[in-house]
Order: C-alpha cells, then structure tokens, then sequence
C-alpha cells in the first residue's frame, strides 16, 4: 500500500473522530458570542478564513451583508440563512434540497467559491448554531 493509500485509510477509519473533534472546536469557539447572529458570522469567518488568500475586501460586503441580517434572538431556520444568503449571491435555486441550495447560493457569493462553501454547508450551520448553551444565548 502506497503512502497516499495509507492516508486515506487513515482518514477513513478516523472520520467519527475528526467530525466530532471539529464540531466541538467550533462549539467552543462559538459559544461566547451572544447571539445568533454574532456566531453565524463568526463561523462564516472561521470558514472563510481558511482559504490561503482570501480577499478581505471582496467578502468585507458580504460581511456588511450578513451584520444587517434581521434575526438577532434566535437562529434563523435553514430556509432562512439560505435565503438571505442568495440576496448577496444573486442566484436563487428553486428545485434543490435545503442543504444543496445554502451551498450554491454561498458559492456563488463573490469571495466564497466551492470548496469554501463545501466547508461550511458541511459543518450543518444551522444545527450547530442551535446546539449551542441556552447559557450563550
């Protein structure tokens, strides 16, 4: 087995391990922003920051985008952020699963792209941000 071979395996046989592992980083890391609002731009911007070079000017509309959203006190449902997201990415799939569309609509935001999208419609946004403390809130 070659070494590539070898890192997939292991990749493989450690999946449980790293989702678990993420989502609790992300959990900890969320958890002192005190509203809805305040931790899903603060994973849009943990997401984002790990592309090499993002561009900070590019996405710094989308962050103004996402500061005026109108929820506050409670998370937006998926429909929700999915819709609010296509305002900025001027691209509306009606015929796709929830989770299909929050990952086009966030591609095709200026400063997004696939892989960064991938990143965090995989991570189940919505649901992260509900599971968070009553005490975060």
């Amino acid at each position: 087995m070659d070494k590539l071979q070898q890192i997939f395996k292991f990749l493989t046989q450690n999946r449980h391990w790293n989702a678990a592992f993420q989502m609790t980083e992300y959990q900890r890391a969320l958890s002192h922003w005190e509203n809805p609002k305040a931790r899903i731009n603060a994973l849009l911007h943990m997401v984002a920051h790990t592309q090499s070079s993002p561009n900070l000017e590019t996405l710094a509309k989308f962050w103004q985008h996402i500061e005026a959203a109108p929820w506050n006190s409670r998370p937006p449902s998926l429909i929700e952020l999915t819709e609010y997201i296509e305002q900025k990415s001027q691209l509306v799939v009606i015929n796709a699963e929830p989770w299909d569309r929050l990952f086009r609509a966030l591609s095709n935001v200026a400063g997004w792209g696939p892989k960064t999208a991938a990143l965090f419609v995989v991570n189940g946004t919505p649901e992260l941000i509900q599971r968070l403390p009553a005490s975060a809130l």
